[in-house]
């Protein structure tokens, strides 16, 4: 064949033979035709096999070849795979790796934020402790009288001569001097109808504010009718010191446990607000609910 193709190449060269070669080349392209002809139409008819025989045959021999094939094919289609997922791994931990990454930055920003948090509300609580003593403060001149009934309108009633009255009652002699400004307090809209409103009395000196309020054990009989009223006369009289709206509800709380917990005294001074168990106990100062939990 290469012979074939060679001379053919020569004669070409040569100019002369051109018919010859021509021939030649139709040879050499059409060979691999006929010998695929000769195979499929002539070998049956040789060895007397049909042609379904001989492509039984040729899958016989070439089914080693197919299966080394297959096998490449799977090991290159799994080798494809493993390079897939190792790719697919390798981004899914560079993501992980980030992921953790802001995870820390943010727990660190957290404990930054928490420790933040737990000053502001340090100062918070310390703001709201300062704020309530300066409003504390700002009533160490002032008593609570309730129990006294309303009258049926405000004009006909004078909250200094009730306080005049009941400092007589108690041996304490008050003059107009004596007391700044005198007025009930409003009540909450529940209250209205169980209990008469609170009398708060300013006086112009602490001293005699103290004499006031520590009369105020003289009261334990006294009632509306000993002051002069004909209606809800057994209403009893206390004098209480006046509270913040925050020390008034601790004073509640405290009142609670005190019945809960059989504490015989209860009281306040100078807006602090004290318990003791019997007389041969000392007093604890109750400062916050805390205390109270504690008891």
């Amino acid at each position: 064949m290469k012979r074939l193709i060679k001379e053919s190449a020569v004669g070409v060269q040569d100019g002369g033979g051109f018919l010859l070669s021509v021939k030649r080349l139709v040879i050499i392209i059409f060979f691999p035709v006929i010998l695929f002809v000769i195979i499929i139409f002539l070998v049956p008819v040789m060895f007397n096999i049909t042609r379904e025989q001989l492509v039984s045959i040729l899958d016989e021999k070439l089914a080693p070849f197919k299966q080394t094939i297959d096998d490449l094919r799977s090991s290159l289609e799994a080798n494809n795979f493993m390079k897939f997922a190792s790719k697919q791994y390798d981004e899914m931990s560079k993501k992980v790796d980030a992921f953790e990454a802001e995870n820390e930055l943010i727990r660190s920003e957290n404990k930054v934020l928490k420790k933040s948090l737990e000053t502001m509300d340090r100062v918070l609580q310390s703001v709201k402790k300062a704020y309530n003593d300066l409003e504390q403060y700002g009533r160490r001149e002032c008593v609570e009288i309730r129990g006294v009934p309303m009258p049926s309108h405000p004009s006909e009633e004078s909250t200094n001569e009730i306080a005049k009255n009941l400092g007589k009652l108690m041996g304490v002699k008050i003059s107009d001097n004596d007391i700044s400004v005198s007025h009930r307090v409003p009540l909450s809209s529940k209250n209205k109808k169980s209990v008469p409103a609170p009398i708060i009395v300013k006086f112009t000196r602490r001293e005699k504010k103290d004499e006031f309020y520590s009369a105020r054990m003289k009261l334990k009989k006294v009632t509306a009718r000993d002051l002069g009223y004909r209606f809800n006369t057994n209403n009893y009289i206390f004098i209480n010191e006046s509270l913040t709206s925050e020390n008034r509800n601790l004073f509640n709380e405290a009142l609670r446990v005190k019945k809960q917990s059989g504490y015989k005294f209860f009281w306040t001074l100078n807006g602090q607000i004290y318990l003791r168990k019997s007389a041969d106990t000392s007093s604890i100062n109750i400062r916050c609910s805390d205390d109270l939990a504690r008891l």
